[in-house]
């Protein structure tokens, strides 16, 4: 369990340096919407390590894949393959993530919109 007090925010600060960072945000966002909307289903808990979508665009993110891991995914080796696994879903703590990560989104695009708009 998080700290009442604990940012995202200051965590996904590293994010944002990559070139990949909106597109990573994005697939986090993703992944924790999914688990969010059906926490029982496994499917949307276990995420290959080696599937080039995760690879391309979380994994290159060092700092999405630190946001991640947070959630509590943990790489975890199954007979068919090494995938992150997220064994506990601790919703409040999924819930601000989701939140912290749409507002940084919509601020990205945001921006992204006003310097082309500027251009």
């Amino acid at each position: 369990m998080c700290e009442p007090d604990f940012s995202f925010m200051d965590l996904t600060a590293p994010m944002w340096a990559c070139e990949g960072a909106l597109t990573a945000a994005e697939v986090l966002l993703t992944y924790v919407a999914n688990v969010l909307d059906k926490p029982s289903a496994f499917k949307f808990r276990r995420i290959s390590a080696g599937a080039s979508g995760f690879v391309n665009k979380l994994g290159a993110c060092s700092g999405a894949m630190e946001v991640f891991c947070r959630c509590g995914w943990t790489l975890t080796t199954l007979p068919h393959g090494d995938f992150y696994v997220l064994h506990r879903v601790d919703v409040p703590l999924l819930r601000k993530v989701r939140t912290e990560l749409s507002v940084a989104i919509r601020t990205a695009e945001a921006i992204r919109t006003s310097r082309q708009g500027a251009i």
